[in-house]
């Protein structure tokens, strides 16, 4: 199986690119490629436990050398092989604490629409998973709270190149009431010492919702958090977390939120 997984990926690098250049930089375009590949290589991924998911990547990672003189070809598995690395180390420690991740996610949404009273409920996309995932991981890989994917940016919240990084991932959004789509992150901690913390950690998520919805009575942009919450121009919604140990029994959970409108087809 795993060398049929090699095989799939060396034949969709090779269907989308027939000439290679020995002094490339990965454009807008093969982000999204290899972004593509990733989210292929995800849903059949989620069958696997966490050995044969390490050892899978350790075979992308040798045919990675396979193509270390062709830089194009090479870098593309360079990235796919990060993105897989970034979702499977985030999701061993989910598995390491016991956290039920489906419910946490469900008592997420829950707080939400509890709040749109007459207002569309919001549900659950796939794509927006794999974005929020990959944001809480940077965040993580950071160790800071932030919506900058450029350091040098000087707006704390630049839509522009947001938007530009959602595309990298295959996720368009497009404009309904005045909104296209909304990022909320924060950072937590929870202590644990059972066998199983998914409550510990859904009571610091419990706090974070009511400091989103307490904005309320801010001014805009002040309020931005408890405008996604209400906002009746969104539809989609998805919650994913990165989760390290901080000290003894103590966890930072760097946590992202990704809202849409609704996905361009």
């Amino acid at each position: 199986m795993l060398k049929n997984f090699i095989n799939f990926i060396t034949i969709l690098i090779f269907a989308f690119y027939s000439n290679y250049s020995f002094a490339y930089t990965l454009n807008l375009e093969d982000k999204i490629i290899a972004n593509k590949i990733t989210y292929k290589l995800n849903k059949k991924l989620n069958n696997y436990n966490y050995k044969n998911r390490i050892k899978f990547l350790n075979k992308i990672k040798s045919l990675k050398n396979k193509y270390k003189n062709n830089k194009r070809i090479y870098s593309i598995l360079n990235l796919i092989t990060k993105n897989l690395e970034k979702r499977y180390n985030n999701k061993y420690q989910l598995n390491n604490l016991n956290i039920d991740i489906n419910k946490i996610q469900q008592n997420w949404i829950n707080r939400h629409n509890e709040k749109r009273i007459w207002i569309q409920k919001l549900s659950y996309s796939n794509s927006l998973n794999n974005t929020a995932n990959a944001w809480s991981n940077e965040m993580a890989k950071k160790w800071i709270m932030t919506h900058k994917r450029n350091p040098n940016t000087k707006s704390y919240y630049d839509y522009n190149e947001i938007k530009n990084w959602l595309k990298e991932r295959w996720v368009e959004c497009i404009p309904i009431k005045w909104i296209t789509f909304s990022e909320s992150i924060w950072i937590n901690y929870f202590k644990c010492k059972q066998n199983n913390c998914t409550n510990n950690l859904d009571k610091a998520l419990k706090e974070i919702f009511n400091l989103y919805y307490q904005e309320k009575w801010l001014p805009y942009p002040q309020n931005a958090h408890y405008k996604a919450i209400i906002h009746p121009g969104l539809s989609l919604i998805w919650l994913w977390l990165n989760i390290e140990n901080d000290k003894d029994w103590f966890y930072k959970v760097y946590i992202t939120t990704h809202y849409c409108s609704k996905l361009k087809q």
